[in-house]
């Protein structure tokens, strides 16, 4: 497979970024600034790809949350009755509470 074809896109960088430092220092303390400069960027560049950094999280929050559907639907097909339908959805859901990166620290 040619590099270009399994090379992240700036934007896939930068949104694993904002998930990164969301997580690791909390969204109030990162600004757009400190964004650009973990990318190696300078601010003004950020807006190329994001109009703020509030639309920024509701991005990355949609995502993760379109991501956590996708799985526990995944998850309830396989079962057999609504019962464990429903004990394979809270058990889905109880774990990616705890491992989702962006949901640990506000």
């Amino acid at each position: 497979m040619p590099a270009a074809a399994t090379a992240c896109s700036p934007r896939d960088r930068l949104l694993d970024a904002a998930t990164e430092l969301f997580a690791t220092r909390g969204y109030q303390a990162i600004g757009l600034r400190d964004l650009a400069s973990h990318l190696g960027l300078r601010a003004g560049s950020l807006y190329h790809h994001i109009e703020n950094k509030q639309c920024l999280l509701f991005e990355l929050i949609e995502s993760t949350l379109a991501d956590l559907v996708f799985d526990t639907k995944r998850c309830m097909k396989g079962a057999r009755t609504p019962k464990n339908a429903c004990s394979a959805s809270s058990r889905r859901l109880c774990g990616s509470t705890w491992h989702t990166p962006i949901a640990c620290n506000w």
